[in-house]
């Protein structure tokens, strides 16, 4: 998702539109456990509707 040295302002950036991204149910975020890397997916639609 981002270059070898992505720069602060690439990062934050990023985290906030995936935050974002999450509450508007347009991508699943999942982390199993805290060692192991976030996976991004799309969100199924129909999941998560309030």
């Amino acid at each position: 998702m981002f270059d070898q040295r992505p720069n602060k302002e690439e990062l934050v950036t990023t985290f906030l539109a995936l935050l974002e991204m999450t509450k508007q149910h347009e991508v699943a975020l999942d982390q199993p456990n805290r060692v192991v890397p976030i996976t991004v997916k799309p969100a199924k639609l129909g999941e998560n509707d309030e």
